[in-house]
């Protein structure tokens, strides 16, 4: 191995990142890719782009391109305890015996250095590390014996604690399982000594905040899941939005819902996620959904066999890029995937009801700029119209769609924006979000 390299200093806020290469999508019937052996855990690099699996044995991963559907690069790991995460243009192998992190470039795949981990993450045992899939700031990692989680900023590996509710030194032990949306902005947390989940949230790798006023029992079959983009948190009945508001999950009854890796769509899993009752091995969903961050259930996916229950939670099992129309499973075995196709349009046309749906969600706003967004409708009557129910002074929606705001709020402040879409049906959908400024969440 490679001797370590002292850390970089401070980086200046990276540039816009680039386009993230769209998935491939079979055109017809749906595709298998036999993986190198059967896969013990997953994480998402690339802004979604990459699926990194880590095979039986411990010792090798397995880098999966969605554009390219095929695995491009397999990676040996120097020890057989090793934890890995990604962003959007590196993976990080954390070897806990050798007390360094290897770094690997994940534009070219190539070693791109090895560095010392920070005595925080040296003297004791490793739980778990993350990062989000589209963010290259901060790895998280969980030291068990501690009860502490550390955001490690990767340019200077410089590790800080992450303050929850009720886990910590001075607390309970945990969390046991944490997830990251993609952005790296929401951490959630559950389970150890405390039966509740607790949401961290970040802007730039800082952290500004944190919620555990959720209705929550972590049992099996419970989840607390973030968008990539971090809008939503959905935890096993309950949403939670950018302002801490929570509403009642009504997508179904003891639903296991899985958000998209392109953000505005989720899957629900009917029957499996019922919590304190786990699931059988070989276990199907009563039926799985596709519902919109609103909630509103678009249509129901057909022969979808594969999806069965399985150690490896559904997260790690079910990948859905709603907008480029491809879904991605780990079959049983966890030794193939199964590509298929699940178009949008195609699948709203084919349920033969008068659909009206919105399928877009807004950019980000940046404070004190202009916000535009340009919202995307799918209606079988069209006569599409638009109306501002709820929203700042000076934001307007247009007969096209077209949602203008002046001058955006300022870091640390939110606004609630509500709209409703009707069209030549009669019908209405009302799209409904939270806009921060830049990163800036509801304190």
């Amino acid at each position: 191995m490679e001797q370590p390299e002292p850390p970089e200093p401070p980086e200046p806020d990276a540039p816009p990142a680039p386009p993230v290469e769209p998935p491939y999508v079979p055109k017809g019937a749906p595709e298998e890719v036999r993986l190198p052996g059967p896969v013990t855990d997953v994480c998402g690099g690339g802004g979604g782009r990459f699926l990194i699996f880590q095979l039986a044995g411990g010792r090798k991963l397995a880098v999966f391109d969605t554009s390219l559907a095929k695995v491009v690069k397999e990676l040996p790991l120097a020890e057989g305890t090793t934890h890995v995460a990604a962003g959007r243009n590196r993976l990080v192998a954390v070897y806990p015996g050798a007390k360094v992190a290897q770094f690997w470039d994940l534009t070219t795949f190539e070693k791109e250095k090895v560095v010392l981990l920070p005595d925080e993450l040296t003297k004791s045992p490793i739980h778990q590390v993350c990062m989000g899939s589209a963010c290259d700031e901060t790895l998280f990692a969980y030291i068990a014996p501690e009860k502490r989680t550390l955001a490690v900023a990767l340019g200077t590996m410089k590790a800080t604690e992450v303050r929850w509710n009720h886990w910590g030194p001075g607390g309970a032990y945990g969390p046991l399982e944490m997830r990251v949306s993609g952005d790296g902005s929401v951490l959630t947390g559950r389970g150890g000594g405390w039966a509740g989940c607790d949401v961290a949230l970040f802007a730039r790798g800082k952290q500004i905040g944190a919620c555990d006023k959720i209705p929550f029992w972590n049992a099996v079959s419970a989840a607390a899941l973030p968008t990539a983009d971090g809008r939503y948190v959905f935890a096993s009945g309950r949403v939670l939005d950018r302002a801490l508001a929570q509403t009642e999950w009504t997508g179904g009854k003891d639903a296991y819902v899985v958000p998209g890796v392109e953000p505005g769509f989720v899957l629900a899993l009917a029957g499996v996620g019922r919590v304190g009752v786990g699931n059988q091995p070989g276990q199907r969903p009563a039926a799985v959904g596709v519902y919109t961050e609103d909630r509103q259930k678009l249509f129901v996916l057909r022969e979808a066999d594969e999806l069965t229950a399985d150690a490896l939670p559904w997260e790690k099992r079910v990948f859905y890029y709603p907008r480029s129309g491809l879904l991605l499973t780990l079959a049983p075995g966890k030794d193939r995937l199964v590509l298929r196709r699940v178009d949008l349009g195609e699948e709203l046309e084919r349920t033969g009801a008068d659909y009206l749906a919105v399928t877009s969600r807004p950019p980000p706003a940046t404070a004190g700029k202009p916000f535009e967004y340009q919202i995307e409708v799918r209606s079988k009557q069209g006569g599409v119209k638009y109306k501002l129910e709820v929203g700042p002074p000076g934001m307007s929606v247009g007969d096209n769609g077209k949602v203008v705001w002046n001058e955006a709020a300022g870091p640390g402040r939110s606004v609630n924006v509500v709209i409703v879409v009707s069209d030549a049906s009669g019908q209405d959908v009302t799209h409904s979000f939270v806009l921060g400024a830049e990163g800036g969440f509801a304190r």
